[in-house]
């Protein structure tokens, strides 16, 4: 069983190399490489040949670490936001294909488009369907040059008008299954968020992952109390992992058990990092010890 945790946010606080070090040296096994938000990458991915330079060397860094890099995520939101055209994100997106192929990952999580006034009412979900169909044709070009899988994420949305978490485009898990089979490429794959889902049905994510079973290709695993998406270490919430974490691997899944934690909002500041990380990995350990007794 791999275990791998996501470089979230601390990409923005650590080098890439400090950050796999911190990473080894708590035993994970596998990362998750990820760009967060669109703009921080505009320096990195200004050019194809820089981005095959500067990812391939990180690639050998992990490598040397023995990490392997088994997924990215790619840069978000996928609409507009902060003076950033439409045009621009998915030159950025593209660029992110890129970079996951240097890495060496096989699969990159690319969020879906979701504009505020296309999340709710059935009327509306033809146009949210196609306007997603034309997005991710045009970045299954880049990704089926590269060998990249790109995973569809189960998603939600805050309500403005109460700020409850709520459906919104890939939420439910027939929609993402809907979209795959009408991409109909081999390099289209499956990403389920637990927390996500127990965000939206309450369930602990095991609906979803019934219904996905034999087609999830990568987790990401972080625990919530239901109504916040506070991405924690698993048993710092309310998710029962007594019955996520059985139905996974029952379910056939067999890649990384991502944890999308490792101190998005570091507790006690950027120098308990380190011992953070570690800590996600001990606990999580220690859950699947439990469980699985």
């Amino acid at each position: 069983m791999k275990i791998g945790i996501s470089t979230a946010r601390l990409t923005k606080l650590f080098s890439d190399i400090d950050l796999l070090k911190m990473i080894a040296d708590a035993k994970f096994q596998c990362v998750d490489f990820y760009w967060a938000h669109s703009d921080i990458n505009r320096e990195r991915f200004t050019s194809k040949e820089k981005i095959r330079e500067y990812y391939t060397a990180i690639r050998k860094n992990a490598e040397d670490l023995e990490l392997e890099i088994f997924q990215t995520h790619a840069p978000y939101p996928t609409q507009k936001f902060d003076n950033m055209s439409d045009d621009e994100i998915l030159v950025n997106l593209k660029n992110s294909i890129y970079a996951t192929a240097s890495l060496g990952a096989k699969y990159t999580v690319i969020h879906p488009k979701m504009p505020y006034f296309l999340h709710y009412g059935g009327l509306l979900k033809p146009i949210r369907k196609a306007l997603n169909m034309n997005f991710y044709r045009e970045l299954l070009r880049v990704a089926e040059d590269q060998g990249v899988i790109i995973t569809l994420e189960n998603m939600f949305c805050c309500r403005r008008r109460d700020n409850v978490l709520v459906k919104t485009t890939l939420s439910s898990p027939e929609e993402i299954l809907d979209y795959k089979r009408s991409l109909a490429s081999p390099n289209v794959g499956i990403c389920l968020d637990i927390g996500h889902s127990h965000l939206i049905y309450h369930d602990n994510g095991l609906a979803a992952i019934a219904k996905l079973a034999g087609q999830i290709d990568v987790v990401h695993i972080h625990d919530n109390d239901g109504i916040s998406d506070m991405h924690l270490v698993p048993g710092e919430a309310n998710i029962d992992w007594h019955k996520v974490l059985p139905a996974l691997i029952n379910s056939g899944f067999r890649g990384s058990f991502n944890l999308e934690c490792g101190g998005a909002t570091p507790k006690g500041g950027v120098s308990c990092v380190a011992s953070n990380i570690k800590r996600a990995y001990e606990n999580f350990t220690a859950l699947i010890s439990d469980v699985l007794s």
